[in-house]
């Protein structure tokens, strides 16, 4: 999700993960319960075709 606020030094873009709208950190907390499990990251376009 972009963010306005993205271009300003220490801060970044946002991740909808699921529907669920998440900083990069707190996607990095909900996925510490999973480490050393493989994962996989998917980018896809928003718009359906």
């Amino acid at each position: 999700m972009w963010n306005d606020e993205g271009n300003e030094i220490g801060t970044h873009n946002d991740v909808i993960s699921d529907g669920w709208t998440m900083s990069w950190k707190q996607l990095g907390q909900a996925l510490e319960g999973y480490e050393g499990w493989p994962v996989r990251l998917v980018i896809e376009h928003s718009i359906e075709e």
